[in-house]
């Protein structure tokens, strides 16, 4: 059986327990054999980052220290410019060549695909697992245009039958913490217990960030 690994980016700023949520329902339900966090440098499509690549390198590996199955890699931190999912892809596959590869991400994130750099390389590359959030749903156009309409699986066993181009949509978790209102709370001083890590939350009080 080939290696599975699942590719789950973004800009974890802060990282914050919808994150590893996520990160431990595709561990689990795909059975992979590691995950790996990919923090950007600074996406295509979004607003710059608020803490540094190194405070949000630093705060994603707290929060995944106690999973030995999540690897949390400086893949884009150390490539200059914009980060692109595509260059991060190319590398994992360099590094595990007989690798199956799955992308992880939410639908949000999918239903802006087409604006991706190298979207139609990123599916010859890899599967993808897409992630309910609340409030928002696939986007049919973007199936359609992607080819993937016809490409849904629901065997997750079956995501890693071929290399790449199929899909699976999992409604079972859902990200109810977004980064930015998590931002907002932590300007404010407002309780976070159920939202972060206790080790993130003490490092960023540590290091003062998302203040005012």
């Amino acid at each position: 059986m080939k290696k599975r690994i699942g590719v789950f980016g973004g800009m974890f700023d802060p990282v914050h327990n919808g994150h590893l949520a996520l990160a431990n329902t595709a561990l689990k339900l795909m059975c992979l054999d590691k995950l790996i966090l990919v923090p950007c440098r600074q996406p295509s499509h979004r607003a710059a980052c608020v803490a540094s690549a190194e405070h949000r390198l630093a705060m994603t590996r707290l929060a995944c220290s106690g999973n030995t199955k999540i690897h949390v890699e400086s893949i884009e931190l150390d490539r200059l410019g914009t980060s692109y999912t595509i260059d991060t892809l190319y590398q994992v596959k360099l590094s595990e060549p007989s690798a199956r590869i799955v992308l992880v991400l939410g639908v949000d994130a999918f239903n802006g695909f087409l604006f991706w750099e190298g979207w139609e390389k990123i599916l010859e590359f890899c599967n993808l697992f897409i992630v309910s959030r609340p409030n928002v749903v696939l986007d049919p156009s973007v199936l359609e245009s992607t080819g993937l309409a016809n490409r849904c699986v629901s065997d997750l066993d079956a995501l890693f039958a071929e290399d790449a181009g199929s899909y699976c949509y999992c409604a079972d978790v859902s990200m109810n913490y977004a980064s930015s209102e998590v931002r907002q709370k932590l300007i404010k001083s407002e309780s976070l217990d159920h939202a972060m890590d206790l080790t993130v939350l003490e490092y960023i009080d540590k290091h003062s960030l998302y203040t005012l």
